[in-house]
């Protein structure tokens, strides 16, 4: 929801959207009559890993849309009609790191993003209202900020339209008072998990914690996929593009359905209610997902409309 959110401050009229296999495209096949002789931007934006279906992207593809930039530009939803003609700006790409970042190492040196996002709360479950934006050398040299508040500038004049930002590229960022007590918190956050779950054998604190999540989520998937109803129709409706095979491109959520023996659905909101009855928590809903849900339950934009 964020980054579609996003779309409404981009002064660009050409607004596009990639489905996954779209995306993947750039993995398997190049195109080199893409060169990069444009003298604009382009940005892209994915998610590092899926938090409606847990699959997680091959990072691979920013290198390739560095170079390349998009071998298929997915459907364009704004602006004049440029379905035919390709993008030779200059690509950047942000990468959503939110949820990925909760249980799997990030490595942004070897992928080099220009910038990425990512919620300390998703890794720690403590403090709340906390995040990052880490932008490289690369991205700095296109980011302008046009709003300042206070902290941000050297001079603000009152009597003429003047003003005069700070030195160095965070320090214009940075309006207002920072939350520092709870950033400080932040610090015994990553002790803590590196006091749990050290290094071992060559695995660092997150890749070790990736390779347990998966194997629970794994686990928790089978044992789902075994229930069934007394005429033998599955219980569950799973959303997943792995089917939990392999912890490279799977995460540890499981996503589901609840189905009657007829095969129709649950409603979700039944299944929380009888799920807080027993003490289990579930998160229902889209998760603030929107494209992936219309994806997977296979809905029009008729459909959402209608809702």
């Amino acid at each position: 929801t964020s980054v579609l959110g996003m779309r409404e401050l981009v002064k660009t009229p050409f607004k596009f959207v990639l489905t996954k296999p779209e995306l993947l495209e750039n993995l398997e096949r190049s195109d080199t009559s893409l060169d990069r002789s444009g003298q604009g931007n382009s940005l892209l934006v994915f998610s590092a890993q899926c938090n409606f279906s847990g699959y997680k992207m091959p990072l691979e593809i920013i290198e390739s849309v560095h170079k390349q930039g998009l071998i298929n530009t997915g459907t364009q939803i704004a602006g004049d009609d440029l379905t035919n003609k390709k993008d030779v700006n200059n690509f950047y790409v942000l990468l959503d790191s939110a949820a990925f970042v909760g249980s799997s190492y990030l490595d942004v040196g070897k992928y080099k993003p220009d910038f990425f996002c990512v919620s300390f709360y998703k890794m720690f479950g403590y403090p709340t209202g906390v995040g990052a934006l880490i932008v490289s050398k690369r991205g700095q040299s296109v980011l302008q900020k046009k709003y300042y508040g206070g902290g941000t500038v050297n001079i603000a004049m009152t009597r003429q339209d003047f003003h005069e930002k700070r030195f160095g590229f965070s320090s214009q960022f940075e309006d207002g008072t920072l939350p520092f007590l709870t950033i400080a918190n932040l610090l015994e956050g990553f002790n803590t998990l590196e006091h749990l779950v050290p290094t071992k054998k060559g695995k660092n604190t997150m890749q070790r914690i990736s390779k347990y999540v998966f194997q629970l989520a794994k686990y928790g998937y089978d044992k789902l996929s075994a229930l069934k109803h007394a005429n033998g129709q599955p219980l569950i409706k799973f959303y997943n593009h792995t089917s939990y095979k392999d912890s490279r491109y799977q995460g540890g959520i499981i996503t589901f359905n609840i189905l009657h023996e007829d095969g129709a659905f649950v409603g979700f909101a039944e299944v929380a209610c009888l799920a807080a009855v027993f003490n289990i928590q579930l998160r229902t809903g889209c998760f603030c997902n929107p494209g992936a849900c219309q994806w997977f339950l296979q809905l029009s934009n008729n459909d959402i409309r209608k809702q």
